[in-house]
């Protein structure tokens, strides 16, 4: 249990914050260039969609274990 508080200490700091927001923000603005110069964004997509299933696993096994103590 002390693991999942340590890494949920850590994902909520403010300098992880601003890391996956950062992240993000180069995500999107590649996806939106890949399709607006008229390539096909399949390896854009499936590096947002990982980004997309890490920030919900995140949420729904580690923020659920951590508020049911």
């Amino acid at each position: 249990m002390i693991e999942y508080v340590k890494i949920h200490h850590f994902y909520k700091s403010a300098l992880m914050r601003s890391v996956r927001l950062i992240l993000f923000g180069i995500l999107v603005f590649v996806l939106l260039y890949t399709i607006s110069s008229g390539g096909t964004p399949k390896f854009s997509l499936f590096v947002f969609y990982i980004f997309v299933m890490l920030e919900v696993f995140f949420h729904f096994k580690i923020v659920r274990v951590i508020l049911n103590i």
